[in-house]
C-alpha cells in the first residue's frame, strides 16, 4: 500500500503520473488538495482510492505514444460529477457510474466539480480475456445501471479497500484473481449485452450476495429462485455458501433482518412494524418477529424502543 497526499497542482501531477501512468494536469481548484491510496495487489491489478478538489488530467497523445504497457483502467464514480473523453467519444460520469478507457490512448478526465472520489482499477488487458476490439469498443462509454456483474464488481472493489490489508501472498493473489474475474464479467457482460455468469466460486460467490441483496426486498425471493435465476443447481448453491460457512436462506434471512434492523432504529410514529416486515421481503409479521428475535435476541418493538427513545 502507498499513500499520497497532495496539496500543490504539481505534487498532485507528480503522484497521479506516479500511481497510474504519466499525465498533463490542465487545471485545477484554487485551493486544490489531493489524496491518493494505492495497492498493487498483482503483477496484472492495482487498485487505488482517488479524492481530489477539482482538476483536468490528459493522457496527451505525445504520452500515449511512448506508453510502455497497454493497461485499462476501470473508474467507479463515488463522489461528485465529470466526465471522461476518449477515442472521439464522452461520457458523463455521476456517483454509481462505472467506465473504461484505455491508457495507449489519448484520453481527458474532466473533473472540473469540486469533491471528486474516485475508486481506479488498473489492469493487464490480457487479464481480463477481452480481445483489443471489445475493449476499444467499450472505451469511455457507460456501463448500464441495470447491469447486475457491474453491481459486484463495484462491491467486491469498495471491500477491499475497506478491509483490513494484508500482505499475505496467498490472500493478495486470491483478491486479485477475483477482482479480474469480476471486472472481466462486467466488461464482457456490457460488450455482448448480456448476462455473463463467473466460473471462479470466489467471484460467483459474490455475485450471487450482491443479487441476494439488491434482491432482499422481494417474497419471493428464495434458494431456489437464486439457482435459476443464475443457472446452477441447488446442490452447487449449497456448496458455494458453505464457503462462507452459512446456507443461502440463513444468509437471506440476515441480511433481511439486517436491512429491517437499520430501518426499526430510523422508524418514523407513521410507519408501523409490519411496514418494515413487509419491505424487507416476509410475507407475515410472525415469521418477522420470530426471526428477528433470533437474531436479535429481541422482538422488533423492543429494538425499535431501544434504539429510538
Amino acid at each position: 500500500m502507498v499513500l499520497f497526499a497532495a496539496a500543490t497542482a504539481d505534487e498532485w501531477q507528480d503522484f497521479a503520473s506516479e500511481s497510474f501512468v504519466p499525465l498533463v494536469c490542465q487545471s485545477f481548484d484554487s485551493h486544490f488538495s489531493g489524496f491518493i491510496d494505492h495497492e498493487q495487489l498483482s503483477r496484472h491489478i492495482a487498485i487505488s482510492e482517488v479524492s481530489s478538489e477539482a482538476c483536468v488530467v490528459d493522457r496527451t497523445p505525445r504520452l500515449a505514444a511512448m506508453a510502455d504497457s497497454d493497461d485499462v483502467h476501470i473508474s467507479i464514480q463515488f463522489g461528485s460529477r465529470g466526465a471522461i473523453r476518449q477515442n472521439g467519444r464522452a461520457v458523463a460520469v455521476a456517483p454509481g457510474s462505472v467506465t473504461m478507457y484505455e491508457t495507449h490512448h489519448p484520453y481527458r478526465l474532466d473533473y472540473s466539480a469540486p469533491g471528486q472520489r474516485q475508486i481506479v482499477i488498473q489492469a493487464n488487458r490480457r487479464s481480463l480475456d477481452l480481445s483489443d476490439r471489445q475493449l476499444a469498443d467499450i472505451a469511455a462509454s457507460t456501463f448500464a445501471p441495470a447491469n447486475a456483474s457491474k453491481a459486484s464488481f463495484m462491491t467486491y472493489a469498495r471491500s477491499l479497500l475497506l478491509a483490513p490489508r494484508s500482505g499475505d501472498a496467498v490472500n493478495v493473489n486470491g483478491r486479485a484473481e477475483v477482482l479480474s474475474e469480476l471486472a472481466s464479467v462486467m466488461m464482457r457482460s456490457v460488450w455482448g449485452q448480456r448476462d455473463v455468469v463467473p466460473t471462479g466460486p470466489a467471484a460467483l460467490l459474490i455475485t450471487l450476495e450482491t443479487y441476494i441483496r439488491e434482491n432482499m426486498t422481494s417474497p419471493d425471493l428464495s434458494p431456489e429462485s437464486v439457482a435459476a435465476r443464475y443457472f446452477i443447481s441447488r446442490r452447487k448453491l449449497y456448496d458455494l455458501f458453505d464457503r462462507a460457512r452459512t446456507t443461502p436462506a440463513d444468509f437471506i434471512r440476515r441480511e433481511r433482518v439486517e436491512r429491517a434492523a437499520g430501518l426499526l432504529q430510523t422508524r418514523s410514529e407513521t410507519t408501523s412494524i409490519s411496514d418494515i416486515a413487509f419491505g424487507t421481503g416476509f410475507t407475515d409479521t410472525t415469521t418477522f418477529s420470530r426471526v428477528f428475535r433470533r437474531y436479535f435476541g429481541c422482538t422488533p418493538h423492543e429494538w425499535s424502543a431501544d434504539h429510538n427513545a
